[in-house]
């Protein structure tokens, strides 16, 4: 344990050099990102100008939901999705050769290797926090106990989604590429739950992205969860599950996709 955490300060220390090196690059990731929030707030509310609900979800509630899904994004794509690109990379290169031949955790390294943290937190912040103001929070009744469960489905939900796009980074091992499907399957990801609300399914799909292809639970099962829509230790449970069969995958399978890597090296 105190292995890896030296090898993440060094990861993020190294990350926080090359995010700083260019200052003209670091505005306009704020700016371009202020102005998607803007107008994302300005289609929310021409929507709901003209109906009180949408999925059983009023204005505010939307809002919060949208705010949850900023926060996966920005996780995922800031933070991980790097990564899984850079492990495609190293396979076709052959750099995978050079990390499987130190002395490091290799499954561990390859999740962490490049760590933006801060650059994601500066892109970040003022999507989040225009979002914040937005919502008028005087709307929005909110258990503590609700909240508390919502928010531990959000870090599973997001946790289950770094999993899921890491597996599907794997095929680059038998295939020799895997670009196009990770790209494709971020894009579903994304549109199937981040975009539409998860009342906004029926029941096959609310099982599809739940179980399979777990988009909804970051933010569409979470943001239920906090309103009180859905059952709190019932969806906590479900998540938890998802997360574990995901874990076990993501082992199961780097081991497989290693030992077709070193055979065909051989």
């Amino acid at each position: 344990m105190k292995y890896r955490l030296n090898l993440l300060k060094a990861i993020i220390k190294n990350s926080f050099y090359q995010d700083t090196a260019h200052f003209v690059n670091n505005w306009g990731n704020i700016l371009s990102v202020v102005a998607y929030m803007l107008t994302n707030i300005l289609f929310i509310d021409i929507i709901y100008q003209n109906i009180n609900t949408l999925a059983g979800y009023q204005r505010d509630e939307m809002l919060l939901f949208s705010l949850l899904s900023q926060i996966w994004f920005f996780i995922l794509l800031g933070i991980f999705y790097k990564n899984f690109e850079i492990l495609i990379q190293s396979v076709n290169n052959g750099q995978l050769d050079l990390i499987l031949s130190k002395p490091i955790p290799s499954l561990f390294y390859t999740f962490f290797r490049n760590l933006n943290i801060f650059g994601i937190t500066r892109d970040a912040m003022p999507s989040i926090i225009i979002l914040w103001l937005a919502i008028d929070w005087s709307n929005i009744q909110i258990e503590t106990f609700s909240l508390f469960i919502g928010i531990i489905i959000l870090i599973l939900g997001i946790a289950c989604s770094i999993l899921f796009n890491f597996l599907v980074c794997l095929p680059v091992f038998w295939i020799g590429e895997s670009l196009s499907i990770i790209d494709l399957a971020f894009t579903i990801e994304d549109n199937a739950g981040h975009v539409f609300p998860f009342e906004g399914w029926n029941d096959f799909w609310k099982v599809v992205f739940t179980a399979f292809l777990p988009a909804a639970i970051a933010s569409g099962i979470s943001t239920s969860v906090i309103l009180g829509k859905l059952p709190a230790l019932e969806m906590l449970a479900v998540s938890l599950i998802v997360t574990i069969i995901f874990l076990i995958l993501v082992n199961v399978l780097w081991k497989l996709a290693l030992k077709n890597y070193t055979s065909a090296s051989s």
